[in-house]
């Protein structure tokens, strides 16, 4: 005998809580890694203009060496999936890097 009306229900906001479940512990664990992030960012200016080097310029390698490091990650995406890959990255052709690296924080 097929599902009341109200069983179906029933499952669904039985689904929609698991779901709910799943996503808060998912934002909580991106919210964990973006403090962890903002946290080791502000140690390293804080290292890095101990050691003479200027706020910006810290602040220019480490964007540099994020960006290396989300490209890095695009690129094991574009082997997987180059759609998705593509979906996740906006810049144009003409912007992304094609360097190896990245320049020393001290040369």
């Amino acid at each position: 005998m097929p599902k009341s009306i109200e069983e179906r229900v029933a499952d669904l906001e039985s689904f929609i809580a698991i779901f709910d479940k799943f996503n808060t512990s998912n934002k909580a664990r991106e919210q964990l890694e973006n403090a962890k992030s903002m946290a080791l960012g502000s140690m390293i200016l804080e290292l890095a203009t101990q050691a003479g080097l200027s706020r910006e310029a810290a602040s220019r390698h480490y964007d540099t060496r994020t960006q290396f490091y989300h490209d890095v990650l695009l690129r094991i995406a574009e082997d997987v999936s180059p759609r998705r890959s593509a979906e996740l990255d906006k810049r144009s052709l003409h912007s992304i890097p094609t360097e190896d690296g990245f320049p020393p924080l001290f040369p």
